[in-house]
């Protein structure tokens, strides 16, 4: 006898409104990353793709279209696109190659990790934290407003290094400095990751508001990556716990 599932079409949910704006949000990203050396075609895609991200979900809520498939997606092309910035940055920050690749490692680790964890756990979001865990990340997740602040100032600041790169090099900076600590923070700033030896452009303030912020996300990856580690390991020790004691 056939099961009912196999009576029941996949396709409506293909076709779901925030589903279709997460393959929009893949051309962009595509066609960004494709055009990396067009910094208007590249900043202006990479935007779009990313604010897209936004309404995806809005729309998901709106309708009641979510599905495990869209949070995927979604999950997958932020993913992926912040990776290809990171491999963007590094193309052009060589010398900082290795610090862009250390970070597109941790978000990568930690997203996995952290959704991996939800899966076995029984949780129908990755989203869903533990109250045991970091209150730090139970506020990211939780308060969709504390989420969208941090992610959109994480994607702001690596936007602003790829802007500066292409536009802040002849250009007038902001204000010159004639202090003797001057050289203190232009250290600092690339210290930071921030390139400050043409002076202080409107992009190095957008760069050094943003900076903060996406500093945050980091340590939030971080705290997600070794807080779902720990869950792993606390149901491993309980699976074989249980099994020893059938043993006995």
């Amino acid at each position: 006898m056939a099961s009912s599932s196999s009576k029941v079409s996949s396709t409506p949910i293909w076709f779901f409104v925030p589903n279709l704006i997460g393959y929009a949000r893949i051309i962009l990203a595509v066609v960004a990353f494709i055009y990396y050396r067009s910094p208007y075609i590249f900043i202006t895609s990479y935007a779009v793709s990313y604010l897209l991200d936004a309404l995806d979900g809005t729309m998901a809520r709106l309708l009641n279209q979510g599905s495990r498939f869209g949070a995927v997606l979604d999950m997958i092309t932020d993913r992926a696109s912040t990776l290809g910035l990171y491999i963007v940055l590094g193309h052009l920050y060589y010398k900082h190659m290795a610090w862009f690749a250390c970070l597109a490692g941790l978000d990568l680790c930690s997203h996995f990790t952290q959704m991996y964890q939800s899966l076995v756990s029984g949780s129908n979001s990755h989203k869903k934290i533990e109250k045991s865990r970091s209150w730090l990340l139970q506020l990211y997740y939780h308060d969709r407003r504390v989420l969208f602040i941090i992610c959109f100032f994480q994607e702001l600041y690596l936007l602003a290094l790829y802007a500066l790169h292409h536009f802040a090099k002849g250009r007038e900076p902001l204000f010159h400095l004639s202090l003797p600590w001057k050289s203190s923070i232009e250290h600092a700033l690339f210290t930071l990751g921030i390139p400050s030896e043409l002076g202080f452009t409107p992009l190095h303030v957008v760069a050094a508001v943003a900076f903060i912020p996406f500093v945050t996300k980091q340590v939030i990856n971080l705290i997600q990556w070794l807080g779902a580690a720990e869950e792993l390991a606390k149901l491993d020790a309980e699976e074989r716990a249980q099994k020893s004691a059938k043993k006995d």
